[in-house]
């Protein structure tokens, strides 16, 4: 399978329609659309850390969930750290996809992903992109934060609220913009990668817990959902951590 060929396969499995209009996300990078597919990079971000291990391995592809390109670009040197990136990826005939707001919205993607490391059942719709969970059981608000610290590896887990745990309103990354409509829906607790000071303060103010978790961390799962795909597509897949503070 080349480079093209892949991606409309991706592109079917994760369909474009699913991204926000705002979004920019699909084929980043596409400089050998012929090259045969072997090798591929999954990371959740396309850093200068993924674009020299790819290059160290031999990658043919990174598949990313953040857009290597999300603005449009006023000149292409190396002058720009993003730029830079664009280059060498070029100059390798290294190809780059980025499946972002589509993958959060997928069945199966960026907060499905979330919810099973999380343990979350009877996962439904909340709205858009955000998802309602439930525990097998209610929980105290400081034992969840330690589940969610323990299944994701966060290091440093903000919290507030008073209420036992059990419906869970969540959406991995910035999830800020969502948190009204799980207190709405009747959630006990909202979880998100950040939500900001105000936000987390007003929540506990209407009885409503808040779990902040990081960006990375509550998005980094589905890194493991791209990889299956990959692999069942019959390509060699390594997978790269692009947060520099995990060893």
């Amino acid at each position: 399978m080349n480079v093209k060929k892949q991606y409309e396969k991706l592109n079917e499995m994760i369909p474009q329609e699913l991204s926000c209009d705002w979004d920019n996300d699909g084929l980043m990078v596409e400089s050998a659309p012929e090259k045969e597919v072997k090798k591929a990079l999954v990371s959740l971000d396309v850093s200068k850390g993924a674009v020299e291990r790819a290059k160290e391995l031999g990658s043919d592809v990174i598949i990313s969930h953040h857009p290597l390109i999300f603005r449009p670009l006023k000149n292409l040197s190396y002058a720009g750290l993003q730029t830079e990136k664009i280059i060498e990826c070029i100059k390798s005939d290294i190809a780059v996809m980025s499946f972002h707001t589509r993958l959060d919205a997928l069945e199966g993607g960026v907060n499905d992903a979330l919810a099973k490391k999380l343990g979350l059942q009877r996962i439904e719709p909340l709205c858009g992109m955000a998802r309602i969970g439930y525990l097998e059981k209610p929980m105290r608000l400081d034992d969840f934060a330690s589940l969610v610290d323990r299944a994701l590896g966060c290091r440093c887990i903000a919290y507030s609220g008073k209420k036992e745990v059990y419906k869970v309103g969540f959406l991995g990354g910035d999830g800020k913009d969502f948190a009204w409509d799980a207190a709405a829906a009747g959630c006990d607790t909202y979880l998100t990668g950040n939500a900001g000071y105000n936000t987390a303060l007003d929540l506990s103010d209407a009885g409503v817990n808040c779990v902040e978790a990081g960006h990375f961390f509550t998005e980094n799962p589905v890194c493991e959902v791209i990889a299956e795909i990959l692999e069942n597509l019959g390509i060699d897949v390594q997978t790269y951590n692009s947060n520099p503070q995990i060893k």
